[in-house]
């Protein structure tokens, strides 16, 4: 992977981190495909669904806000919020 980020070592966004977050995004990426939702928007629901709560750091504008606001108001399927917690517990 090819990425201009620079993060301490041993910082979970430094690259060789990388690899243990692929299966993740793999089950975020096929939630995303199933059920029509944006990739964020699914991640988003998954910590409300797990944590019950969390806080929308990092929002640039009402655009960004709007799609975020989307992430409540419905739950993961079970076998997606399962399948999540089974890979990032991994």
């Amino acid at each position: 992977m090819n990425c201009s980020i620079r993060a301490r070592p041993g910082s979970i966004f430094a690259p060789e981190n990388w690899g243990r977050y692929e299966p993740i995004l793999d089950v975020l990426r096929a939630a995303s495909a199933e059920l029509n939702q944006p990739m964020g928007r699914i991640a988003l629901r998954w910590i409300l669904d797990t944590v019950g709560g969390v806080t929308l750091a990092g929002i640039k504008n009402t655009a960004q806000l709007a799609d975020n606001i989307q992430a409540f108001g419905w739950h993961l399927p079970d076998h997606i919020l399962t399948r999540l917690n089974e890979v990032s517990d991994a």
